[in-house]
This record gives structure tokens, C-alpha cells and sequence, in this order.
């Protein structure tokens, strides 16, 4: 009897490959064990498979018989594979034995090629007597072969013997030969022939809460032997594919319970980086859940007693013996070497002043987001004097995306609901545009994760998945090393033709963060591994002092030059080593110790070769290396370098960078007094692009680049260090900044780049990159706001300082809960934070605003 719903084909027989669960197998040491094998004279068993490459060999999906054709009990029932014994022809085949016949090798195959590579295929085979597999197979005992739900093969006549209560194998014969390498998902085992039919329409079926309906379906007339999920160990149910993981694990759903419920087994092997297919359009019906809310916290003076603050459990200081001076001390500053020992009244008043300085930021954020909203909403950036609105980097509302987290921490809710109505209804990524991959995957993918992050909305998940199918499509080169362009609708990518066709160190370095949280909130390693796999390449080729250069060939993964810079296009390769790190979580060959591995070898390097002092002031800064020897200029951009040492310090515990944690805080602490006088040292306060070191002169600004574009690199390295330290010196530098910014940099409609912080008499330019709202506005008013939500042993910022949480606080959400304190996180400064769902749209859009993207200027796309 045929289940009704299963007697007419699907009406569309697209096939649905897994997205949410799967397992990965690595040959005869990982395999699966059934208590009892699924095997009748009668049966299906069919399931997905996914193969990178042809296998060398045969390479079993499902076996209940030892390997060969020797008679006996062994060699009853069946071996389900692919390949011929001894060849890589993708042979879909089937062999089992008839002792009646004393033949112990019968077998069915398709013909060469058949089984498809480098995606999912449905692969199934049936056994039943005459006429039951359906007009199409013939009469009597009959075998068949079906893939994606197609007939591919049968043959009639045939008589076999099962195995009669034996044991059953996923991934190798019962005597553990012939093991297959790649994925297998949704095994389903009948005691019945399945028609042609019926297989489509477990195809159409797709993954598992669907597979679930149709095994339902088929138990209903008691024919289901077996079918289960395939999952990793670490999640439960179908909660996602889980290959990274180190063990099988199943679910029996219906029928006999044949199987064992926890068949241990080994997944593949660790440090698999295999991506699997690109994934399907949509999120997955079994996402993880969001991260909790990020609320506001509490300033508890007994944390500072305890040798943390309201941020992290512990602070990191310099050992007694390297403290030689107070922030009173200028070669002590120069040094590195001041105390960071500030008693708790100090830490208090601080917090107390900070307070008010972070509600004058915030000002200033409510006066350029009102301007953006009322003269460039959507758009991707204001002009600050003219009031009128650009599309330069795609038309994706870059502003608006970049801003949204900062909204957030500011306690800005009612603006942040609006615009993700905005974005929900309005952005979309699939236009016909060629845009940067590092610019877009750092403000527009990381601006939508930190956003699902902190507010759980569903929408920004959905939007960063869609944006991140597209920006995976830059891995397709034969290194793995992304190229810098791609055509968001058509996929096709390059490289710019000022490197030399060649990939930028930053660009290929600066992914990692972006795409392993979109793997982790989606539960699909796709993107993670891609991302990691770049990384990977260049392991390849390791370099002196573990500093690569800056050009690197997508063919090859090699460099093409040997240009060493932390500056431009060098960079955020070197930060997102130590925040791969600390983000946690990393399925690549060799886990996250590989980036903690090569961000210490090059921290060594930056040491031995970059590090630099100048005279007479004797300030430490980091060269560039043109190939031969340092070139003594620092790019303002260098200045998150002191955030970098300080942060790979404090999470040095159990590393090679361990006995470097003195070392390395101290030279962040000098590096960071660099930064700033990169600022103080200029009649306007404010740092150029880069800076000259002369002998005799110390800093000096060159013609070429005495501008300042609202950078935000030093900010970022004084709140990294205020957190990590505790010491207010930084939230005093910062201080000076801002009011320097606020002074020269403020205009009509927002703040502008100044053209030459060298003389005060300048007025600010007419363009506002939107880092400006995301990095240097967040990070000045969390370096001053004794109560913001971002805790640096909970989240880890990408490099446009969008956090999002570790992999290891996932499931919690109230900073340094461990304490044990018993006050619970303060209230917002202004408002409390919104519940689940978008609140009321707060102020009305301007007219002829509401629901449009208004009229932009030239388009240089």
C-alpha cells in the first residue's frame, strides 16, 4: 500500500539538499555502527551525500556486509557505494550475494560519472519483488538505483540473501574497509520498495523538519525500518550540521528501534575545512537562537577591590619591576612604563566624569543622525556642509547599517527601530553593482550581525545571510584567497589593476570575524570556511618574521612583493589574528591556535624589525619595511596596534604569546602615547593620515597628507586599553580628542574631514565616511561611559567596530556575571531597552522621505 500524498509526483522536483544537519566522515576511522543494519528482501535505504572530489576507491555510504565476494554469513546483505573497487569512475553501485547461487558479488551500477561532486545528491536503492519499484523497472526480483529521485539503473532477476540480524556500518563495510570521505545526512530506511515516485518526493522533501514529515508520513502504513539525522556532537536534535565536532551522533524519528540512540562515532577528521556546498537561499528552518539582548551595566566599587572593573573579571598591569614613572612622567609615557595602580576613589570619580563627557558624545550622534535622517536617509553618506546625500559605496545604506549598533550602546532605541524598518522594507543586495568585498563584509555584513546580535532582530540575520551568499562568491579562486571586487547579482569577481591583478593582505586577512559568526548565528560552516581557508593559504607560505606583504596572488596564495606595512592594506590581517582568537570556535586545521600561532610569530617580528624609536623624544612607533630596510613614517591607521598588543596580551594565558604579556602591554601602552601626540603635538588637536619621524625632530606632519578623515584607530586603542587597564589617563586623551573633532570637524549638517590639521583657519571638508557614527563616535563615548554594554571578555569587535559576541558567551548576556555580585545590570541612560518586536517609529520622516530613498548625486559605480 503507497501512502496517498506519495501516489502522484511532486509538483516541483527541485531537489532540497540538507542545510541543518549532516555528518562528516574521514574514511575507515570514522564511521557510524548500527546495532542491527537495516536489511529485508525488500527494502529502500536512501540518503544525501555530499563529495568534494572523486573518491581514489570505492567508498562506502551504507554497508550490512563484509568487504569481497567470499561466501559465507559475513558477505550476506549489501555494500552501497561509489566508485568501482580500485577506481575513481563515480559509479553509483550496489553489490550483495546469493548463497542460494554461490555467488558472492552481484552487482548493479550506473554508468561512469553519474554520481555528481562538489554538491548534495539524493542517491537511494530498492529491492522488491516483481512490479513493486513501478512500471519503469520490469518484472520479477528486481534492484534499482535512483539519484535525485531519478531511476538510473535496475536490474530484474536477481535473487539475494540479507543479512539476518548482523550489524550495519554508515561511512565503510562491517569490516571497516573502504571508508568514505565527505557528508551523509538524512538516511531513511524502508521495509518496502520505494517507487520512483516516492523518491521524488523525499527529494522535493528537502531538510529536517520536512524529512521529519515525510517519515511520518511513510510510518503511517508501518513500512519505516529506521530513519535518522545525522548531527554532530555538539548540538542536539537537528539544530545544524556540526562537522567541526568529534563525534556521530542520531536520532531514530520512526519505526523499530534497530538503532542505538547515541552510536558513538568519529566525525572528520579535526580541522576538516572542507565548506561543502553553497548553501540555499534563505536561513535554515533550525537556526541557533539569538544571543541575549546586551543590556547596560552597573558600576560596582567592590569589583575594583577584586581586581577587575565593571567590564572584566581582570585587568592587566605591568609587573612592578618594568613601572618606572606616573602619567606624570613624560619618558616614563614615551616608555610605556607608567603605573596603571589607580586607587578605587580615583576609578570612581573618573566614572563619575565620564558619565557626563559620554552624554556629550551622544549629542553629538543625535545632531548628526537627525541630519542624516532628514537630509540623506538611505542614503550610503551625508555631506556634512552641503546637506545632500551620496551613493558611493553601492547604495546600501552604508550610514545607516554602519550606525546601527552605535545606536544601541547610545541607548538610541527609538532610532534604531526606525531604521530597521527602513532596512527591512528597503535594502536589498542583490543589484547589479561591483562593490569592495572588504569594505562591504566589514561595515555592511559586520554592521548587520552586530545589530542581531544586540537586538536579536531576525531581520539583520536574514539581510547578512543574503549579503553573505554573495560576498562567498570572492572565494572562488584557485588559492582560496578572495578577490577584492565582486558584482553583487552576478557573482563575478577581480582584482584591482593598481596591484598588479593581485589580492591586498587587509582585504584577505580581514574576513575571518564576519564570516565565522555568520556560520555560527546560521549554523551552515560554509562561510566561516571559506573565510578561514584564505588564512590557511598563506599559512602555506610562511614568511620572515611572520610579516607577510602586502599583494598576495589569488592563484597561488603567495605574495608578489615585499612590502611590510601595519598601515594601509597591511593592517587588520594582523587584528583579525589575535580576534580569531578570541572569537573562538574555529573547525580550521589546527582550531584558533593557528591565528594565535602566526599573531605571535609576527608580533615577534613587529618587535624585531618595526619597532621603532624616535629622538629626542624617544616615542615608539612601528615602521613600514619597503624590502630592504624600515621606512620611518606611521600612518594614523597603525594607531590600532596598541589596542592589538593589548588585547593579545590580556588573552595570552596558555600560549606562545605568554611570555610576552610584559613585553607587549608595555609597548601598547607607549604606542598608544604615540597615538596621541600624533593629535596633541598639532595646532588644530587632531592627528594627520601619517606622520613622519625625523632624526632630531620627532613628529612631522609631510605635505602629502596632513588630513584628517574622522579616523578612528586611536580611539579605538585608548577604549581597549581603558578596559583592559583600568587606567583613566586614556579616558583624558580621549577627552582632548573629542573636543578637538567637536571644534574643527563639526558642520551644518554633521562633521566633515579637515584638510590640514595643521592650520585652524580651515573649514572642514564636505564628506562623512560613515566609520565616523560606527567607530570614532562609539568608541570615544564607551571609552567615557562608566555603563555601556560591551564587555571585551564577552564580545570582540571587528574592524569597524561592530561587536559581536564570543563563541563562548553566546548563551550569556549580564557582563562578568561571574563575580557573583548580586546587582543586576542598570537601566538605559534614557530608555529602557525595547522588547522583542520593533517599537513605534518614534519621530515622522521628513515629508517626501518616508519609504524612498531620496535623490542622490553622482554615482561612481
Amino acid at each position: 500500500q503507497q501512502p496517498p500524498a506519495q501516489q502522484q509526483p511532486p509538483a516541483d522536483l527541485h531537489p532540497q539538499p540538507p542545510t541543518d544537519a549532516w555528518a562528516s566522515f574521514g574514511g575507515t576511522s570514522s564511521v557510524l555502527n548500527m546495532a542491527s543494519g537495516p536489511d529485508s528482501s525488500s527494502m529502500t535505504l536512501a540518503a544525501w551525500v555530499y563529495i568534494a572530489s572523486a573518491p581514489s576507491d570505492m567508498a562506502v555510504v551504507a554497508s550490512t556486509r563484509a568487504g569481497g565476494c567470499a561466501g559465507g554469513a559475513s558477505t550476506n546483505g549489501y555494500n552501497f557505494h561509489i566508485n568501482e573497487w580500485g577506481t575513481n569512475n563515480r559509479k553509483l553501485r550496489l553489490e550483495w550475494t546469493d548463497q542460494s547461487a554461490g555467488q558472492g558479488c552481484q552487482s548493479l551500477a550506473t554508468a561512469e560519472g553519474a554520481v555528481p561532486v562538489g554538491r548534495w545528491a539524493h542517491i537511494a536503492f530498492a529491492f522488491g519483488p516483481d512490479g513493486s519499484l513501478g512500471q519503469a523497472v520490469g518484472a520479477g526480483e528486481t534492484a534499482a538505483l535512483f539519484i535525485d529521485g531519478k531511476l538510473v539503473a535496475s536490474r530484474a532477476g536477481v535473487r539475494r540473501t540479507p543479512q539476518a540480524g548482523g550489524a550495519g556500518v554508515i561511512g565503510a563495510t562491517t569490516d571497516s574497509q573502504f571508508g568514505f570521505n565527505g557528508r551523509i545526512a538524512d538516511v531513511l530506511a524502508l521495509s518496502m520498495p520505494a517507487t520512483e515516485v516516492q523518491l521524488q518526493h523525499v527529494v522535493a522533501a528537502g531538510p529536517a523538519a520536512r524529512f521529519r514529515a515525510v517519515v511520518k508520513q511513510a510510518d503511517a502504513h508501518s513500512r519505516v525500518t529506521a530513519a535518522f539525522l545525522l548531527f554532530g556532537a555538539g548540538s542536539k536534535g537537528a539544530a545544524g550540521g556540526r562537522d567541526d565536532q568529534s563525534a556521530v551522533e542520531f536520532e531514530v524519528l520512526a519505526g523499530p528501534a534497530k538503532l542505538s540512540k547515541r552510536a558513538a562515532a568519529q566525525a572528520a577528521p579535526e580541522g576538516s575545512s572542507d565548506p561543502g556546498p553553497e548553501p540555499a537561499p534563505g536561513l535554515p528552518e533550525n537556526i541557533p537562537p539569538p544571543p541575549p539582548r546586551a543590556e547596560r551595566v552597573a558600576v560596582e566599587p567592590d569589583r575594583f577591590d577584586a581586581g577587575g572593573n565593571q567590564w572584566v573579571t581582570r585587568l592587566v598591569k605591568l609587573d612592578p619591576s618594568r613601572v618606572k614613572g606616573t602619567v606624570d612622567d613624560a619618558d616614563a609615557l614615551a616608555d610605556g612604563s607608567f603605573s596603571d595602580d589607580i586607587s578605587k576613589e580615583e576609578l570612581l570619580r573618573s566614572d563619575e566624569v565620564g558619565k557626563g563627557r559620554a552624554e556629550q558624545i551622544k549629542a553629538g550622534m543625535q545632531f548628526v543622525w537627525g541630519e542624516y535622517r532628514s537630509k540623506a536617509w538611505g542614503a550610503d553618506e551625508l555631506r556634512p556642509r552641503s546637506g545632500t546625500s551620496q551613493n558611493n559605496w553601492g547604495g546600501m545604506a552604508f550610514t545607516m547599517i554602519d550606525a546601527l549598533d552605535t545606536l544601541w550602546v547610545m541607548g538610541m532605541y527609538d532610532e534604531f527601530n526606525e531604521a530597521t524598518e527602513y532596512i527591512r522594507d528597503h535594502v536589498h543586495f542583490g543589484v547589479p553593482r561591483t562593490v569592495s568585498v572588504f569594505e562591504t563584509t566589514i561595515r555592511g555584513l559586520g554592521g548587520l550581525l552586530s545589530a542581531y546580535d544586540l537586538s536579536g532582530e531576525r531581520v539583520y540575520l536574514e539581510k547578512a545571510k543574503d549579503l553573505g551568499d554573495r560576498l562567498a562568491k570572492s572565494f572562488a579562486t584557485p588559492s582560496g584567497v578572495p578577490m577584492g571586487q565582486i558584482n553583487l547579482q552576478s557573482g563575478q569577481g577581480h582584482n584591482s589593476g593598481w596591484t598588479g591583478s593581485a589580492s591586498i593582505l587587509a582585504e584577505v586577512g580581514t574576513v575571518q570575524v564576519e564570516h565565522r559568526y555568520l556560520s555560527h548565528a546560521t549554523g551552515i560552516p560554509y562561510y566561516g570556511r571559506k573565510a578561514e581557508n584564505a588564512i590557511h593559504a598563506l599559512r602555506k607560505h610562511p614568511q620572515p618574521h611572520g610579516l607577510y606583504p602586502i599583494y598576495i596572488s589569488p592563484q597561488t596564495g603567495q605574495p608578489t612583493n615585499r612590502q611590510i606595512t601595519f598601515g594601509a592594506l597591511g593592517d587588520s590581517f594582523y587584528e583579525y589574528l589575535v580576534k580569531v582568537w578570541v572569537q573562538g570556535g574555529s573547525p580550521i586545521q589546527g582550531g584558533d591556535r593557528v591565528f594565535r600561532d602566526m599573531y605571535d610569530e609576527a608580533m615577534q617580528g613587529l618587535h624585531d624589525v618595526l619597532l621603532q624609536r624616535s629622538s629626542p623624544s624617544r616615542l615608539q612607533y612601528v615602521a613600514d619595511f619597503n624590502g630592504a630596510q624600515p621606512v620611518h613614517k606611521m600612518d594614523h591607521l597603525v594607531c590600532f596596534v596598541p589596542g592589538m598588543l593589548a588585547l593579545g596580551a590580556w588573552t595570552a594565558a596558555g600560549t606562545g604569546g605568554a611570555q610576552h604579556v610584559q613585553r607587549d602591554l608595555q609597548a601598547a601602552k607607549a604606542i598608544a602615547y604615540t597615538c596621541y601626540q600624533m593629535y596633541a603635538r598639532q595646532a588644530t588637536g587632531i592627528a594627520p593620515e601619517y606622520v613622519d619621524f625625523r632624526e632630531g625632530a620627532d613628529i612631522v606632519v609631510p605635505s602629502r597628507a596632513p588630513f584628517y578623515i574622522l579616523r578612528p584607530e586611536a580611539a579605538e586603542s585608548l577604549y581597549v586599553l581603558h578596559q583592559l587597564t583600568g587606567n583613566p589617563i586614556y579616558r583624558e586623551w580621549g577627552w582632548k580628542m573629542w573636543q578637538s573633532i567637536d571644534r574643527y570637524c563639526k558642520t551644518k549638517h554633521g562633521y566633515g574631514a579637515f584638510p590640514d590639521v595643521r592650520d585652524v583657519s580651515r573649514p572642514a571638508d564636505d564628506r562623512m565616511e560613515s566609520f565616523f557614527l560606527a567607530e570614532t563616535m562609539k568608541y570615544l563615548y564607551m571609552l567615557q561611559s562608566p555603563d555601556h554594554p560591551i564587555s571585551l571578555e564577552r564580545y570582540v569587535f571587528n574592524t569597524e567596530a561592530h561587536p559581536m559576541r564570543r563563541f563562548d558567551h553566546w548563551g550569556t548576556n549580564a557582563n562578568v556575571q561571574d563575580w557573583g555580585f548580586a546587582a543586576k545590570a542598570a537601566q538605559a541612560a534614557s530608555k529602557p531597552a525595547p522588547k522583542a518586536g520593533l517599537r513605534g517609529a518614534g519621530k515622522p520622516l521628513p515629508p517626501g522621505m518616508a519609504g524612498a530613498v531620496p535623490n542622490v548625486g553622482s554615482d561612481p559605480f
